[in-house]
């Protein structure tokens, strides 16, 4: 289960990033839909710098 922490600030930023073709838009989608889902305010941003597979992908997510 995902908690934030009792004091401070209740958001938090995920960065993913791998090579095109490990996977990482699966996970943002998988993360981004299960954390909506919890009840959690999310936005994502993806970065694509290829195409090709083994190119460089990240995303963001913020959580609140």
């Amino acid at each position: 289960m995902f908690r934030f922490p009792a004091e401070g600030n209740s958001d938090v930023s995920l960065v993913l990033c791998g090579a095109a073709g490990q996977g990482v838009q699966t996970v943002e989608e998988i993360l981004v839909d299960s954390l909506r889902k919890s009840g959690f305010h999310v936005f994502a941003s993806r970065e694509y710098m290829s195409r090709v597979r083994g190119g460089s992908n990240s995303t963001e997510i913020r959580v609140s």
